[in-house]
């Protein structure tokens, strides 16, 4: 349940207990005499108490295409893996990462081409092995690659092996849990690690709105955007995550990042129809007034700006034969 703590001019209280007094029961049997105020300006603080929850990426796997015995690991948990990082070694020879929408499905061989070749050039021009990727396999990329296998423990050969590569999709987060240790044996497909796919979020149980908001949970406070309902930027989700813990859903405040002014009304002057429909009237004749109604503090309701300093009846019900809306 979302409460609202709202800041409300004394005024407002004031023509609360003047409407009280005017349809006292203590006074006479005469019937209430109509109060009539004026719409007051508020300024809402707007907070918002609701709940913020972690939501965790889905973890994907990253798998070998390498087989033999590990040797040594030199990837780690929570640390990024970049392009051309060497990621463990495999019977004394190095296994590097390469990032890409796509794996490679082939060992490349000179004179090869295509998509995946350029993938694979890619690799070798960010290592500084090669000048350009154009998809062709030629001399001067088998020269790279000759050199590129020497450099890590697979031979002289010019082909470019898979099980000398890692894929790592573009789109994951560092590693979570590394799941390989020296002396270990492994085969194509076995798991190295788990990462992210994607980034974590915070999601806060508000209903959007057209301006941004500040959640703040315990020390914390991070922007939620205009429209939004959920924190996507890494360093507010960490953040947030910081103080949750080990929660994973907690109390939070949700506040305006800039003020603003509305109308404020005494509850009883506000009437619903049976329609659904909010309205009030200016006095006990006049057309009725349409709005779009906020809860406010016990006995107040917050209408729009544009209505402050309009007459409004404060007690309809007991001094009006019609109170329909429309």
């Amino acid at each position: 349940m979302l409460v609202l703590v709202l800041a409300v001019p004394l005024a407002v209280a004031v023509v609360l207990a003047l409407w009280a007094l005017a349809i006292s029961p203590v006074t006479s049997a005469e019937p209430p005499a109509p109060v009539i105020s004026e719409v007051l300006s508020a300024t809402p603080d707007a907070a918002i108490t609701t709940t913020a929850t972690l939501i965790e990426a889905p973890s994907v796997p990253i798998r070998s295409s390498s087989s033999g015995l590990v040797t040594r690991v030199l990837v780690e948990g929570g640390v990024p893996v970049g392009q051309g990082d060497v990621l463990l070694e495999v019977d004394g020879a190095s296994v590097v990462a390469y990032l890409a929408e796509t794996p490679l499905h082939r060992d490349l061989e000179p004179g090869a081409s295509g998509a995946d070749v350029a993938v694979a050039e890619r690799l070798l021009v960010d290592l500084g092995y090669l000048d350009v990727a154009d998809e062709s396999l030629d001399q001067g990329a088998a020269e790279a690659i000759r050199t590129f296998n020497d450099d890590h423990g697979w031979g002289q050969g010019s082909t470019l092996v898979l099980h000398s590569l890692v894929w790592i999709p573009r789109w994951v987060g560092p590693p979570e849990v590394v799941l390989v240790e020296p002396g270990e044996r492994i085969e194509p497909q076995t798991e190295l690690y788990s990462a992210p796919d994607g980034a974590d979020a915070i999601a806060v149980d508000i209903e959007r709105a057209p301006t941004d908001r500040t959640v703040t949970v315990g020390t914390a406070s991070v922007l939620l955007a205009a429209g939004e309902d959920e924190i996507h930027d890494a360093g507010a989700v960490a953040a947030l995550a910081e103080v949750m813990g080990d929660e994973t859903s907690v109390i939070a405040s949700v506040t305006l990042r800039e003020p603003s002014t509305v109308g404020a009304v005494p509850a009883s002057a506000i009437v619903a129809d049976d329609r659904g429909s909010f309205c009030y009237f200016p006095d006990v004749t006049g057309s009725p007034i349409s709005v779009t109604v906020t809860t406010g503090r016990t006995g107040v309701v917050y209408i729009d700006a544009s209505q402050i300093g309009s007459p409004v009846l404060v007690n309809p019900r007991e001094t009006r034969a019609e109170l329909a809306c429309g």
